[in-house]
């Protein structure tokens, strides 16, 4: 017997299904048009509104591929345009020590970036392209996500651009991960697969509630679990990288853990709120406040917290030279303690802007010498037609736009190639945002590649 259609809908799609349908009642009072509007009309707009501002993220290639390897392993990330002025929020382990960045637009346009910021402790890192009045995307707030609330994704998956994936929220603030060192993950099973870091996590109003990072996996893919850096979070890291190039984190000088039932008693506690002090730093503020091995941290700032993480992600918020308000308890009693913060030592140095600083030589970064007659004829050219390219400087603007060592350049601008000289000159007088084309043999086939000078 046929299978009944209704029974061939997957638990997935049925979810996702009913759950908008529901979302959508609770709008009934703002007018009928949200009522009536298709649940797939809801997915469509909300991915239509921020698509335009997400960007594939890629390390500029220098080596030439083999006939036999997969060409999409190339992509590395996403990005999502912040600001019209070419600012892209992205991964810091998409784009760390990876030499030249590749940036590519949703209207197919390439820019080289540079890394205008960069925070391994959260993941996150600001790049930058030379580009202006480009569509940026909306965030959202991401503390009124809940469990259970619909949420999509966009990303570069095993380089496959700007692919929309959906799901769930499946957990918020989830801590001890071991990813990064400040964990207060969105947790999702919307589809992180390689190439996805990076890229926005929406809600279904279009705007950016998280940044994806990584995907919990034994296999290296997608296993059901996903964690995104909450966007409230994320817009407080975005505004030190571009203002300063880096996070400055407040310190107290000392090392905590969470408590559980056997550790709270040994400390005359019945509950295990708070967070254990296991070790105070010699010299730090702790120290100078008076704080001990053994001390509960209870509040900080008259708020409590769920353990360690958490509070750790708090002291981190503060700034340097702020004040901070604990309350300890200390067997057994418990006291306020006003403890001023220090900045924490960074993980790793700021990435230097100069160093990826934007090139423009005369000659692309290109090394090229004129064909010979003998040559010429042996690869189907006319005498003295094309220069040769002998290498490829693989931080050049050359290798940006595709041109490989072992290309011929026949054309400039439709103009012949024939002297290295008139190739330099053709490039250094090249007009601002006037593209300039090349005309290309390689091997058997002939192709086109430009670059628009800025």
């Amino acid at each position: 017997m046929k299978p009944s259609p209704i029974l061939a809908i997957t638990d997935r799609s049925l979810l996702l299904i009913v759950a908008v349908i529901l979302l959508l009642s609770g709008h009934s009072a703002g007018g009928d048009s949200e009522v009536t509007k298709s649940p797939d009309r809801v997915f469509v707009e909300a991915v239509q509104k921020v698509l335009p501002a997400v960007v594939s993220v890629s390390a500029v290639a220098s080596k030439e591929k083999t006939d036999d390897q997969d060409s999409r392993d190339a992509g590395l990330g996403a990005g999502t345009i912040i600001d019209p002025a070419g600012l892209i929020l992205t991964s810091a382990h998409v784009v760390k020590d990876i030499g030249p960045i590749k940036v590519t637009l949703s209207d197919r346009r390439t820019f080289r970036a540079h890394i205008q910021g960069l925070d391994v402790e959260s993941d996150l890192a600001v790049i930058k392209i030379h580009a202006d009045g480009l569509p940026a995307a909306q965030w959202g707030d991401s503390s009124t996500l809940e469990v259970g609330q619909m949420v999509l994704t966009i990303g570069s998956p095993f380089g496959l651009s700007r692919t929309v994936t959906s799901g769930i929220v499946s957990a918020v603030g989830r801590t001890n991960v071991g990813i990064i060192d400040y964990e207060e993950f969105i947790q999702t099973d919307a589809p992180i697969n390689p190439g996805s870091s990076g890229g926005p996590l929406l809600d279904i109003q279009g705007c950016v509630v998280g940044i994806t990072t990584a995907m919990a996996s034994r296999g290296g893919w997608y296993q059901g679990v996903g964690f995104a850096v909450p966007s409230n979070s994320a817009r407080v890291i975005v505004e030190a990288l571009i203002s300063e190039g880096r996070v400055r984190r407040g310190a107290l000088g000392l090392n905590i853990q969470d408590l559980d039932e056997a550790l709270a008693k040994s400390f005359g506690r019945s509950s295990t709120e708070g967070a254990l002090v296991a070790e105070v730093k010699q010299g730090g503020p702790a120290e100078k406040a008076g704080i001990k091995e053994g001390d509960i941290i209870l509040q900080f700032d008259r708020a409590g917290f769920s353990g360690a993480n958490q509070l750790k992600n708090l002291i981190a918020r503060r700034k340097p030279g702020e004040t901070a308000l604990l309350k300890i308890y200390r067997q057994p009693e418990t006291f306020d303690l006003n403890i001023e913060l220090v900045e924490r030592a960074a993980k790793s140095a700021p990435v230097s802007v100069e160093t990826q600083a934007m090139e423009k030589p005369a000659t692309l970064g290109l090394v090229l010498e004129a064909i010979g007659a003998y040559t010429a004829r042996k690869m189907g050219l006319l005498p003295g037609q094309g220069l040769y390219v002998k290498k490829v400087d693989e931080k050049g603007l050359g290798t940006m736009i595709g041109i490989k060592a072992g290309d011929v350049i026949l054309e400039i601008n439709e103009k012949p190639a024939r002297d290295i000289a008139e190739f330099k000159a053709a490039v250094s007088v090249a007009e601002k945002d006037k593209p300039v084309r090349f005309k290309i043999k390689r091997k058997e086939s002939k192709i086109f590649a430009a670059y628009q000078p800025k």
